[in-house]
C-alpha cells in the first residue's frame, strides 16, 4: 500500500478492524463472507446461495440492520477527509449484519473484508475473482465513480489513478484474502477463466448443503435489482427452489 499509494498506509493504521463489534467465534452458525470485489460475478454467487436457502445480502442499501449499508457505502464513496472517514469507520459494528444474513457480499463487503472477518473470524470465505486487467476495465465501464479495490477507500476513485494501480490493488486484495483465511475455510470462484461445470455442487459442499440436490447449472445473473435471481431462474426454467421475489415485489 505504501508503494502504490504513498501515505495511505499511515491512514489505514488508524483503523480498528471490526469497529465496535465483539468477535463471534461460533463456527456452527454457518456464516459466509464473499470477499470478492464488485464485478466479479458476485450476483451469480448470491443467486446460488438463495437457491440453497440461505439469507443473503448483496448491495441493496435498504437492507438492515438500520442504515448500516447506506452509511458504510456513503463513507466509501463520499467526500470526508480521509482521517475523518477512518475515524467514522471505526464507530461501526460490522458484526450486526450477521444477525440478519448468512452471506454478505458485493460492495462494500469487498472493501471492508478485514472488518467483517474481524467480527466473524470463523466464517467461511468465498472469493469471487477474475483476471485483474479484465476486472479493471469492466469495473470502470460499470461505473466511473468506482472506488479502488482496497480496504477502506474513503472517497478514492479508480479513475484518478493509472489502470496498473487498480490492477495491482485488486491482485493484492485477493492475495490478502488467501493469506489470512485457512485453506479449509476458503473457496475461490472464477467464472471468467474457469469452467462452471460442477461448480454449484462444489459450493454446496463447501456450504454444507447436499451436493446431489445442487448438482445444477451455475446461475449467471448480471442484473442488479433485488429480484434478478428469481426472474433469471424463472426465465431460464432453472432450479428456483428457495429463490423467491422480495416481499415488496411479490
Amino acid at each position: 500500500m505504501d508503494r502504490m499509494l504513498p501515505d495511505y498506509g499511515d491512514m489505514l493504521r488508524q483503523r480498528v478492524w471490526g469497529g465496535t463489534c465483539l468477535p463471534n467465534i461460533d463456527a456452527s452458525q454457518h456464516k459466509f463472507i464473499n470477499a470478492g470485489q464488485g464485478t466479479t460475478a458476485t450476483k451469480s454467487l448470491d443467486c446460488l446461495f438463495q437457491q440453497m436457502g440461505f439469507r443473503q445480502h448483496h448491495w441493496t442499501l435498504a437492507d438492515g440492520p438500520g442504515d448500516f449499508w447506506a452509511e458504510l457505502s456513503g463513507l466509501d464513496l463520499g467526500t470526508l477527509p480521509v482521517d475523518k472517514c477512518m475515524t467514522a469507520l471505526n464507530t461501526g459494528d460490522y458484526g450486526k449484519p450477521f444477525d440478519l444474513f448468512d452471506l454478505v457480499g458485493d460492495l462494500p463487503v469487498g472493501t471492508h473484508f478485514l472488518d467483517f472477518l474481524a467480527c466473524r473470524p470463523n466464517a467461511k470465505v468465498l472469493l469471487t475473482t477474475r483476471p485483474a486487467s479484465e476486472w479493471a476495465k469492466a469495473r470502470l465501464k460499470h461505473s466511473r465513480d468506482s472506488e479502488p479495490p482496497m480496504e477502506s477507500p474513503c472517497g478514492l476513485k479508480m479513475r484518478d489513478a493509472p489502470p496498473e494501480v487498480s490492477e495491482a490493488l485488486f491482485s493484492a486484495h485477493d492475495d490478502l484474502v488467501r493469506c489470512l483465511v485457512p485453506k479449509e475455510r476458503l473457496l475461490e470462484v472464477d467464472v471468467f477463466s474457469q469452467s462452471t461445470s460442477g461448480l454449484a455442487a462444489r459450493i454446496a459442499h463447501f456450504a454444507g448443503r447436499p451436493t446431489d440436490l445442487y448438482d445444477i447449472p451455475y446461475p449467471h445473473v448480471s442484473r442488479h435489482d433485488d429480484d434478478a435471481c428469481f426472474q433469471h431462474l424463472v426465465g431460464t426454467g432453472g432450479h428456483v427452489r428457495h429463490a423467491t421475489p422480495r416481499p415488496s415485489a411479490a
